[in-house]
């Protein structure tokens, strides 16, 4: 039997990043529990939605389209014992080309750490009514309203057509005042101005967090591998037609510590 000990020592949570581009390539996997492809020479290839081949490919190497997916892709291979804490899925430029892009991140089994997280910008939920910057202190503190808006602390939103001009941009919510207005900051602006008309708005999710798993995430030592065919983290993009893509970048980070290395124990 091991006698315990308080736990003294600490270990630095790793990170990783994946980040995709709508024209990059990926090794193509014919599905999402199928086995990885790191060990195979020139696998064939496929885009993330340009639906054109990826530059760069090796002789010999095959491109397939993506259209309408799924596309199944490795993103992370983690080491045994990993245990995932957190991470995150950033849009940073929403896509535009297809009617709908979902990105779901999980194993070999589907939806772990992700549930399908649309990938375009979405419309506000209702259109603008008006919009009103601070009469005193802070000028650049824009208050936008909406019979629904539909937005989250956080989320990018691209404001268009209103007048005056200096109300357009694209600014990050920072509060969430009611169901029906929301504030952003607007560098732009240096004075009280008045709105005039415009009611166009949409939205990006902006970085939605990871579902943490409650099982190990690598296997031993503590459990068993959950990914059955060895793969740890992969993404499923999916199209809702074959039209192509033209804009659309995506960042996906994960947290983890390898378990089993912080217990102390006695030698009695």
């Amino acid at each position: 039997m091991t006698v315990l000990k308080r736990t003294r020592a600490a270990q630095w949570p790793l990170v990783q990043e994946f980040v995709f581009n709508y024209n990059d390539g990926t090794a193509l996997l014919s599905a999402l529990n199928s086995a990885p492809l790191d060990n195979t020479p020139r696998a064939a290839i496929t885009d993330f939605g340009s639906k054109a081949s990826p530059t760069g490919l090796l002789n010999g190497s095959t491109w397939t389209t993506s259209g309408a997916g799924p596309v199944y892709f490795d993103m992370f291979s983690l080491p045994l014992g990993a245990q995932v804490i957190g991470g995150d899925m950033q849009v940073e430029d929403a896509y535009v080309g297809p009617s709908t892009v979902t990105l779901t991140i999980g194993d070999s089994s589907g939806a772990l750490y992700l549930a399908a997280q649309t990938l375009k910008a979405a419309a506000l939920a209702a259109n603008i009514s008006s919009i009103t910057n601070a009469t005193s202190g802070d000028v650049t503190r824009m208050n936008v309203v909406a019979t629904n808006t539909g937005v989250a602390i956080g989320q990018t939103v691209t404001i268009s057509g209103i007048v005056p001009a200096a109300y357009n941009g694209t600014f990050i919510v920072v509060a969430t005042n009611s169901t029906t207005d929301f504030t952003v900051v607007n560098p732009n602006l240096t004075s009280v101005l008045t709105y005039v008309s415009g009611t166009a708005g949409t939205y990006l999710a902006g970085r939605t967090a990871l579902l943490i798993p409650t099982q190990v995430t690598a296997g031993s030592p503590s459990g068993s591998q959950h990914a059955p065919a060895g793969v740890d983290i992969r993404g499923t993009l999916t199209f809702g037609n074959s039209t192509a893509a033209t804009a659309g970048r995506v960042r996906v980070k994960v947290m983890y510590t390898v378990d089993g290395r912080m217990n102390e124990v006695s030698p009695n």
